[in-house]
């Protein structure tokens, strides 16, 4: 193995990386083996662990492969330096170069050198030397990566203050004049370092400039007020002071390192809420949370969750003063915006939060460390044994949380975040949701006063309106009181228009939309991206599956999202696995999607969720109905459920979602709008669902007719016979089957044909029309058998010995069940069997067989369970007790009563309008 020297290598980090061997440049393409050389070259001659080599190239998303990815980089990394230089030790990995080799290690030594000495002179050359180092930001191309977040700000600040010091420097030698380009170019980049802006106000002054000077300490002391709610520090004050009065800042200057009194600001909490309301159980929560630290041995932690607009700000500062009123928490009260969700701002880091807390305790900005840690140890070593409340506002993330968190008992932090933060262990929870109505209503009067007038059914319409979410009561309730012109009533006509609702629900320069604004842009693009199109989704409630299929991704990567969605309090969880919208967010992302995604991508969408809904209704259709032909193609539906029962809860859990898709699908005008009602006519016929039908099967028709699609038309027309059949609307059974039929017979569709003359055969049994429906029946058999479909053969044999029943022809009735039952238990066709069972117990029933007829009848009414098909159970159970009554055994009468109650209660939940009728053809929805 070679051995490099190392004294020929040279690395420069403040910048774009660059790698010199003998002063050839050494090329190092690869971004995560340049990531690898940069976390070695900021410990040279160092072992550097593996575990932060690791945190560095992946943070906390380190992949399972992460030790055996490390290694192969380093392999590569040898392979494109030299075998020597990167050396493996028992921990981790080192490389062998000396400090001197690498630009940063000459930089920090340049500024050692500066604070070693109080000539300004030597001060300036040492800082020019190390400023002169640097060639860009640090990290260079690797700014994405853990290592620039985690080791970045620490150097930077290095940086800054070797720019004030170098600018001390010259101005202490009275090179004013050459230093002001330079801080008029750099100040305005960090308008809120305090000692930067007084240099830079000091070396105006001296040249003679002091409206600019006065002008600068303006602007800067409005930004401090604004974005950090405090005023300028000491120093910067004095600078002020003295540019006010004229005087010569030649003299006098602070010198370098000498300690200044930090201001302090102990009180930072925002005003109260004069308008609260609501929220009571939530208060008496935190309330309790503070009773008990009292007692406890480390600083409790509350967690105020819930989405955009709901009131989480306005609960926790309301929270923080009434504590305060308690006599709680009297050493110090912190505030902090942690920006987690500004689009306009990045996230305020953990070392950004400590360095504010520490001002606002009063240190000096001079005697704050540089790095995170050490400044974590002082703000832990100044809260020590004090009474501090912290309200840490508008989180991203738990590590924003954790190095905030003072060591100490007696103290509170409370944190408000559209996350839920669950990595935060041991902390309180308040996971808000929206007002109850009587809440919204209340703060509604609370802001508009007797604006909102006498009418509570007004006040009502106004916080449905606004979803009952506290921001949008709120803004209407400005919006109200800021028009004293208008009435509740002006405002219901304008929240009424959906379409405008989101821009109307705003006061002053707020508005609900900027509110989810803050949320949404925060996403990463696939999850912004689902959740737009989520809005197009016609039901109320969805699961990954739908969602899945909405946005064309897999259903891993669909609910990952959507759990994220829901931790982000954009989607609400219903139950497990099902979610839905708010109803102010749901507009929102319908506005959002018309924005970013065209209408093909949004039709694209559409269309996926039909295609799923489809395939699903298929194969429940597949275990509802087993042995019925598809209506729409071959039947050949992929396997989604294992059992009868799975189906019907799919189609139960679906039922409104999958109604909705119909409207959604014939407003569209694509095949789906009369596919989806044919598929799903067997699980309305077994669970009674007329409404459905009938709502599904009125827009199936008109769409079909208007995609000029004639069998789509047929089959639909076939399925509304069957539904004003069941519904005794016999005429027009008659003439939805009569229509259907010409259909069939035009196209020389023999299996449609066959089932519809089925279908109006039971009609005209049912009509008492017995003769007819047998000669319904007789042209329905042969074209079954032309076609072989052995199901349909046994329903039309049944069918044809239930009407020779009827005409008193038992002995024909008794040739025609025999050969369907042979015909069914052969085929182990158990669907078309229960209706042969009850048929034949009929006849047995009518020839006073009684015993005979209970035992068809119990097969029948345990196959019509195990089918889940409610309505014929109950009527095999009623002519069961029938039966049952006529043995003349008392112990057969006790078991009659019960069917009888049974079925009467089960007719009366179906709403069964036949629900005397002991009817034993079948019709079906067959196609």
């Amino acid at each position: 193995m070679g051995s490099a020297d190392p004294d020929n290598w040279e690395f420069d980090v403040l910048g774009p990386l660059a790698i010199r061997r003998n002063g050839r440049q050494v090329e190092l393409a690869a971004r995560m083996l340049r990531a690898v050389l940069v976390s070695l070259l900021l410990r040279p001659g160092e072992v550097v662990t593996a575990e932060r080599l690791i945190s560095h190239l992946w943070g906390a998303e380190a992949p399972p492969t992460a030790r055996a990815t490390l290694r192969n980089y380093v392999r590569r990394l040898r392979t494109a330096l030299d075998s020597g230089l990167v050396q493996t030790a028992p921990e981790g990995y080192l490389l062998r170069v000396p400090h001197e080799a690498v630009d940063l290690h000459r930089f920090q030594r340049s500024i050692a050198l500066a604070g070693r000495t109080s000539d300004p002179r030597a001060v300036k050359a040492h800082l020019t030397n190390a400023l002169g180092l640097r060639r860009g930001p640090l990290f260079t191309g690797l700014d994405d990566l853990p290592i620039a977040r985690d080791v970045g700000p620490a150097f930077e600040e290095q940086y800054l203050l070797a720019v004030e010091n170098h600018a001390a420097a010259s101005l202490s030698l009275g090179e004013h004049e050459r230093i002001l380009p330079a801080l008029a170019e750099f100040t305005p980049r960090y308008p809120l370092r305090e000692r930067l802006v007084a240099l830079w106000m000091s070396a105006l002054q001296r040249a003679g400039r002091r409206s600019e000077a006065l002008e600068v300490y303006r602007r800067t002391r409005r930004q401090l007020v604004n974005e950090l709610g405090v005023e300028p520090g000491e120093q910067l004050r004095q600078v002020h002071q003295q540019v006010l009065a004229e005087q010569d800042l030649t003299q006098g200057q602070q010198p370098l390192g000498q300690h200044v009194e930090g201001v302090r600001a102990l009180a930072q909490l925002p005003t109260d809420i004069a308008e609260f309301t609501g929220r009571r159980e939530e208060l008496d929560g935190l309330r309790r949370l503070v009773a008990d630290q009292r007692d406890g041995t480390a600083t409790a932690v509350a967690v105020i969750t819930g989405m955009a607009g709901v009131g989480k700000t306005r609960l926790a500062v309301h929270g923080a003063h009434s504590f305060l009123r308690d006599g709680e928490f009297t050493d110090a009260q912190l505030w902090l915006d942690l920006r987690g969700f500004d689009s306009d701002h990045e996230p305020v880091t953990p070392a950004e939060a400590l360095e504010r807390c520490l001002r606002f305790l009063g240190v000096p900005a001079a005697e704050i460390p540089t790095d995170e840690e050490s400044r974590g140890a002082l703000f832990r070593d100044r809260l020590a044994g004090k009474s501090a409340l912290l309200l840490l506002d508008n989180a991203a993330n738990e590590a924003q949380i954790r190095p905030l968190i003072p060591a100490t008992p007696g103290c509170l932090v409370l944190v408000t975040s559209r996350r839920s933060l669950v990595g935060l262990t041991g902390a309180h929870v308040v996971r808000l949701s929206e007002f109850d109505r009587e809440q919204a209503i209340g703060l509604l009067g609370t802001i508009a006063g007797e604006q909102i007038g006498q009418d509570p059914t007004v006040a009502d319409r106004i916080a449905e309106l606004c979803g009952d979410l506290p921001l949008a009561v709120a803004l209407t309730g400005r919006r109200l009181r800021a028009n004293p012109t208008w009435t509740a009533r002006d405002l219901v006509e304008q929240l009424d228009n959906a379409d405008r609702r989101l821009d109307r629900l705003s006061a002053g320069a707020r508005s609900l939309r900027a509110v989810f604004d803050l949320s949404y842009l925060a996403l990463p693009e696939q999850h912004r991206r689902l959740f737009r199109l989520l809005s197009l989704y016609p039901g109320k409630d969805f699961t990954a599956d739908a969602a899945s299929a909405l946005a064309g991704i897999g259903f891993a990567e669909a609910e990952t999202y959507l759990e994220d969605l829901a931790d982000e309090h954009l989607l609400q969880h219903l139950t497990p696995g099902r979610y839905s919208f708010h109803d102010l967010i749901k507009p929102y992302a319908r506005s959002s999607t018309h924005a970013e995604d065209d209408a093909e991508q949004r039709q694209e969408a559409l269309e996926r969720l039909f295609a799923h809904y489809i395939e699903r209704a298929g194969a429940a259709r597949g275990l509802l109905a087993p042995r019925l032909r598809s209506p729409i193609g071959d039947g050949t539906a992929p396997v989604y459920f294992t059992a009868h029962h799975e189906a019907l809860a799919w189609c139960e859990a679906e039922r409104d979602n999958l109604v909705a898709s119909t409207r959604a699908s014939a407003d569209m005008g694509v095949p789906a709008a009369w596919q989806l009602p044919a598929l799903l006519l067997s699980f309305y016929y077994l669970r009674s669902h007329w409404e459905d039908w009938r709502v599904t099967h009125r827009s199936a028709l008109a769409a079909a007719r208007s995609l000029a699609d004639p069998h789509g038309e047929a089959v639909i027309l076939r399925g509304l016979g069957v539904l004003h059949s069941d519904l005794q609307e016999f005429d027009e059974s008659i003439r939805c089957h009569e229509q259907a039929q010409e259909i069939f017979t035009e196209r020389a569709d023999q299996h449609g044909m066959a089932w519809n003359l089925n279908n109006l055969g039971v009609v005209l049994v049912d009509l008492n029309r017995l003769d007819e429906a047998d000669d319904t029946f007789q042209q329905a058999l042969p074209l079954f058998r032309n076609c072989e479909d052995v199901y349909g053969e046994g329903i039309c044999l049944n069918n044809l010995g239930d009407t020779q029943r009827r005409l008193n022809n038992p002995s024909r009735a008794a040739e025609h069940l025999a050969v369907a039952q042979e015909l069914q238990r052969r085929q182990e066709d158990h669907n078309g069997l229960r209706y042969t069972l009850a048929s034949l117990g009929d006849i047995h029933q009518d020839e006073g067989q009684y015993s005979e007829a209970t035992g068809y009848y119990r097969e029948a009414m345990d196959l019509s369970t195990r089918f889940g098909d409610h309505r014929a159970t109950a009527r095999i159970q009623s002519r069961l007790a029938d039966a049952l009554t006529c043995t003349g055994r008392a112990e057969d009468a006790a078991e009659a009563e019960k069917h009888r109650q049974a079925a009467a209660a089960a007719f009366e939940q179906l709403g069964d309008p036949q629900a005397g009728v002991a009817r034993h053809t079948s019709a079906t929805d067959e196609g």
